[in-house]
């Protein structure tokens, strides 16, 4: 019975090995499919990049690269721009032909525009400004927009800034804030700010502008007054 029972016991641990290498073979065989998916996908992306950006800026084909690896084909291509529309929790993704150097925090070329609806208080708009030159505020459109050379910069600067204009940190916090977190995403690491917007999509942002009853202010007296009737007081002082 001992030597039956050690027999037993031989074969259910070959077994149990069997299983742990074919699970390990598995493992390693999805892995491999996986690798090799990804280098495909991006060897893709880089060639159709290079394709809708030939003669563009170096940087602006990174982004394109960039772009077209995560969103697919842009909506709209021009000969200044290639456009991605609608991909939340982005209302517009921009890659420029037309790039400008910033130095801050390092230098790098501004090739990437992401906006999002935002409705910017406008006692905070100078504060946004003093933090990034990056970020444009577009009151009438009620738009945020950031430029920068990838994604994870423009969403850091996202939503730093949404932090200013909520009063949760002051202006001179967030550029040095900024700075961490670049030195951080430049050495590899992952921070909540470079991978996700904090803040949640804005609805009604647009600003109409004021209503005609409010202009009434503006001209006074003069409002009641015809542009001839103007020139007929002006031509009767004349004559006096």
């Amino acid at each position: 019975m001992k030597k039956v029972s050690f027999v037993v016991i031989l074969g259910i641990a070959a077994a149990m090995t069997g299983c742990s290498s074919m699970k390990k073979d598995n493992q390693s065989g999805a892995k491999s499919d996986e690798v090799a998916q990804t280098t495909n996908r991006d060897e893709e992306a880089t060639s159709k990049a290079q394709d809708m950006t030939t003669g563009w800026p170096d940087s602006a084909t990174v982004a394109a690269k960039e772009m077209v690896s995560k969103y697919g084909d842009p909506d709209e291509k021009t000969s200044e721009s290639l456009i991605w529309r609608n991909v939340a929790p982005f209302k517009r993704i921009v890659v420029h032909k037309t790039v400008y150097n910033h130095r801050f925090p390092l230098l790098h070329q501004n090739a990437l525009e992401h906006v999002v609806d935002y409705k910017a208080p406008e006692n905070k708009v100078g504060e946004v400004w003093k933090y990034n030159g990056s970020i444009v505020l577009d009151r009438t459109k009620g738009e945020m927009s950031s430029f920068a050379e990838n994604e994870a910069m423009n969403i850091l600067a996202l939503n730093l800034a949404d932090d200013i204009m909520r009063g949760r940190t002051h202006f001179s916090t967030a550029r040095i804030n900024f700075g961490k977190e670049t030195i951080k995403h430049l050495n590899g690491e992952k921070t909540a700010n470079t991978t996700v917007l904090k803040f949640g999509t804005q609805i009604q942002t647009a600003d109409q502008g004021e209503s005609v009853a409010n202009k009434i202010r503006w001209v006074g007296d003069r409002s009641n007054q015809s542009p001839r009737n103007n020139i007929n007081t002006r031509q009767a002082q004349e004559e006096k």
